[in-house]
């Protein structure tokens, strides 16, 4: 199992995502899960913030670098907080695609 945090649009996960061996997809829903409260507000204000960039253009988001680059930041950290949330979980990876720089900018194997 693969657990990816990406600000994807229209998430009803707040960009949190699982594929499994054959790569299908499917979002978390955020109700089945054991995530502390506090990991998940840091989910929703992270998603909010990213999201206005998420409909823009290359052009676009050059103008915001400094910005996507501190909210790749604060993803990365969430992903993993997320992770450790879910130990219960066994994932094989947890990647964080970066929506501002189209790329994935990390993956943990456990």
């Amino acid at each position: 199992m693969i657990l990816k945090l990406a600000a994807e649009d229209f998430s009803n996960s707040f960009g949190l995502s699982l594929y499994d061996n054959n790569n299908l997809y499917n979002e978390i829903n955020l109700k089945s899960i054991d995530l502390s409260v506090d990991v998940l507000n840091k989910l929703k204000k992270w998603y909010k913030s990213y999201y206005i960039y998420t409909g823009m253009n290359e052009t676009e988001l050059e103008k915001y670098k400094n910005e996507i680059n501190e909210l790749d930041t604060q993803g990365i950290e969430i992903l993993k907080e997320v992770a450790l949330d879910l130990k219960n979980i066994c994932f094989e990876k947890t990647i964080y695609y970066s929506r501002g720089l189209d790329k994935k900018l990390v993956e943990i194997n456990w």
